[in-house]
């Protein structure tokens, strides 16, 4: 039994029968009747293992199977209670999708066959009529390195970058793995990144020999990652140290650079975790504002943040049914800067469906009428490809200074929220260009909302455009960027609009996007994006 296969379905118990009635209702009471009957599952053994430890396994297999093996062993003879072949099938499964998840293995497939019970030692079937099973896991590990090469937009500075990692898994049998990135920006103009591919080496530099004359912004981290620490089941630990310089000079003319130190606790119920960084506003253009100048100079960021996560789409790239949900909360302050004591929340919502199907004919089918009539033809699985698909999206986040003396006023720029460009989807507005402006800077705000709306039809004119999943769309989106302090009605009155039509195809580095954008609705210092431009990005963002 593969345990891909899941529990049996008995609603078609009966598909082989030749006749209805009395017979299939018997075969239907025999099949409900063997995934009821009392099982045990004697013994348990895996095969495969070699840089993995047999310990490590043989706890996730007793917290999932609810039995204990001979200590120091993963193959044994089981000390079970009696269950059915339903929960046997359940907790196997349970067994081999804790133990995928562990990163160390590429594959796990479950053999279950009868066993020799443990009472008598003879028969299939105990003196109490307790049918006795084995069951066998076969593991593949993977390699111990892997590389990785692609692409992603910085959620700080709304810039893309080019990424090449690698990653050493299962470093001492537990799962462990230690995964290593640096991250190449692209910069805001042609031939910046060659300035940031020296920029990299600029980061183990000191002072201000770090910024030199860098126009991109550069990223390296390292992560250690364990899964089920201390055998708690579904839990993944982290402890992540970064090593960035964030060039925002094109859109608020100075440069940061910043170490930071996230250990993190990941389960079923969420993401918590500790941050602790130290930033260095060091570099401030010629011709900046004076709000931006007052933020030069050095700040600690200490804070504790929880993060949840919900994604049923059939597809993070190109979605064409279910939806997303993420929710995000920052309590900041546990020392350090008075002016980074605040509380902060986010949250984001997708929703993905197919309106009524289009029914076409096929090319290889043209001409062949009395086939396109046909119900059993191939169109309607081109019709259901060819669904227009609505995407409804909405987000939002706020920020509010706590534990302050009246003297400590504002928030940190590189705290607040920013607007604009592919890192926050709202086409029509350049990279961090909507929002409040000092000068020609853009300074952040400290609330933000934004909705979009889009129709989206797939153009299925060949095998490859099917395969790049490309897509046409139209679009509309609206919201704001403020700080606190400004009246409600600004809020009202000073919204922000855009709508426009492009395409879109997934590639290897994520979501391809070409867009002709109009703004309708705009403030005084926003930086438009009128006409056509190209945004790439690793999920859907709406």
């Amino acid at each position: 039994m593969d345990d891909r296969s899941g529990a049996f379905d008995t609603s078609n118990a009966d598909s082989g029968l030749p006749d209805g009635g009395a017979a299939d209702a018997e075969a239907y009471q025999q099949v409900a009747e063997l995934l009821h009957a009392p099982l045990s599952l004697q013994h348990v053994s895996v095969r495969g293992l070699a840089r993995t430890r047999p310990e490590f396994v043989q706890v996730i297999l007793e917290k999932s199977l609810h039995f204990g093996l001979p200590n120091g062993q993963s193959n044994g003879e089981a000390v079970s209670t009696a269950a059915n072949l339903n929960d046997t099938i359940d907790s196997l499964t349970l067994a081999a999708e804790r133990l995928r998840k562990t990163d160390c293995f590429r594959g796990v497939d479950v053999y279950v066959d009868e066993g020799v019970c443990a009472e008598d030692g003879n028969g299939t079937v105990s003196s109490t009529g307790i049918t006795c099973c084995d069951a066998t896991f076969t593991v593949h590990e993977v390699r111990p390195y892997r590389l990785q090469v692609g692409t992603s937009v910085e959620s700080a500075t709304g810039e893309s970058a080019l990424e090449i990692g690698g990653s050493f898994l299962n470093v001492f049998g537990a799962g462990e793995s230690v995964q290593g990135t640096a991250g190449l920006g692209f910069g805001g103009r042609a031939g910046d990144w060659t300035t940031g591919l020296g920029g990299l080496a600029a980061l183990f530099g000191s002072g201000h020999r770090v910024y030199g004359d860098v126009r991109a912004s550069n990223q390296l981290q390292v992560e250690v990652r364990k899964p089920y620490p201390l055998g708690v089941m579904d839990t993944f630990a982290s402890l992540r140290l970064t090593n960035a310089l964030l060039n925002r000079m094109s859109t608020s003319s100075y440069c940061e650079f910043q170490r930071g130190l996230e250990t993190a606790l990941e389960g079923t119920l969420g993401r918590i975790g500790y941050e602790c960084t130290w930033r260095d506003l060091g570099k401030v253009g010629a011709h900046a504002s004076m709000p931006v100048r007052e933020q030069a100079g050095h700040s600690v960021k200490s804070a504790v943040h929880y993060a949840w996560e919900q994604d049923v789409r059939d597809d993070s790239v190109i979605p064409a049914d279910g939806s997303y949900c993420r929710v995000f909360a920052e309590v900041s302050g546990l020392g350090g800067d008075p002016l980074t004591r605040y509380v902060k929340g986010e949250c984001e919502y997708q929703w993905h469906t197919q309106l009524a199907a289009v029914r076409v004919v096929p090319p290889t089918m043209a001409g062949t009428a009395g086939d396109v009539d046909d119900e059993d033809a191939a169109a309607p699985s081109w019709a259901a490809a060819l669904s227009p698909v609505l995407s409804l999206g909405a987000r939002m986040g706020a920020m509010a200074p706590v534990w302050r003396s009246p003297a400590e006023r504002g928030t940190r720029i590189s705290d607040r929220f920013f607007v604009g460009g592919p890192a926050n989807c709202f086409r029509g507005f350049r990279n961090h260009g909507l929002g409040p402006t000092a000068g020609d800077d853009a300074i952040g705000g400290d609330a933000y909302y934004k909705g979009t709306a889009m129709l989206s039809v797939p153009l299925a004119v060949n095998e490859l455009a099917r395969s790049l999943g490309l897509r046409a769309h139209a679009f509309v989106t609206a919201g704001d960027c403020r700080g606190l302090h400004e009246p409600f009605n600004a809020w009202t009155v000073g919204w922000r609009s855009a709508a426009g039509v492009g395409l879109a195809l997934s590639t290897v580095f994520g979501r391809l996007e070409i867009n002709w954008n109009k703004v309708f609705r705009s403030a005084a210092g926003d930086q438009v994006d009128d006409g056509f431009t190209l945004a790439l990005s690793k999920t859907f963002g709406a």
